[in-house]
């Protein structure tokens, strides 16, 4: 998924639904598609559950910065999607929120999706953001929020599959003592890993 932007942020949801397989599935994107942006490109992190934190006061194009931040990333709970948005939205220079998500809002300011609609179309009409999403397996219900929004703000919607084992250095260790626990136990099916492509790319 290529966002054509060079001011953007990521808006990452950390509520305690993503917490397992959907946050493990999310960090390998995550850190290929920072080690992909070019060097002029200036970008953000909001993440975001019941608490919200950004990375920098502003957007930066430090790299390494932003490895260090996926890195301690605290899964809360609540999913406050909207004051997320909002706090990024403000940032100078931003022209694209790109949301990582499983789900729809459930606490924070406003917490109904369709009330969202209403007020990001109120804030668009004066300064006007694009939004893309990346959904982790969410439901049809919180998907169809992603679709109407991808689709009144000029963005896409892409899906990541979330897998079992990862092809980091946690997958292969879970890889490695999964397998011998299956030889004790007399055999079974061996779980393949999963190698996902860099599915988001700033270009």
């Amino acid at each position: 998924l290529c966002i054509y932007s060079d001011h953007f942020s990521y808006v990452i949801d950390t509520s305690m639904s993503m917490k397992g397989p959907r946050i493990r599935s999310l960090k390998p994107e995550f850190k290929s598609s920072i080690q992909s942006l070019k060097p002029f490109v200036q970008f953000n992190i909001v993440n975001f559950g019941g608490d919200i934190s950004f990375m920098s006061s502003r957007l930066t194009g430090d790299k390494e910065m932003a490895l260090r931040n996926s890195a301690e990333w605290e899964m809360t709970l609540g999913t406050r999607t909207f004051d997320a948005f909002e706090r990024a939205y403000f940032q100078e220079g931003l022209d694209t929120v790109f949301l990582l998500t499983d789900g729809a809002p459930i606490c924070g300011q406003v917490n109904k999706s369709e009330l969202i609609m209403r007020v990001m179309t109120l804030m668009n009409r004066y300064r006007q953001v694009a939004i893309w999403c990346v959904d982790f397996e969410a439901l049809p219900e919180r998907l169809a929020f992603m679709k109407s929004m991808v689709a009144e703000y000029w963005g896409k919607l892409d899906s990541v599959p979330v897998a079992a084992i990862f092809n980091d250095g946690e997958g292969e260790k879970s890889g490695k003592n999964s397998g011998k626990k299956k030889k004790k136990a007399g055999g079974g099916k061996k779980k393949r890993r999963s190698h996902s492509k860099n599915r988001f790319i700033v270009s």
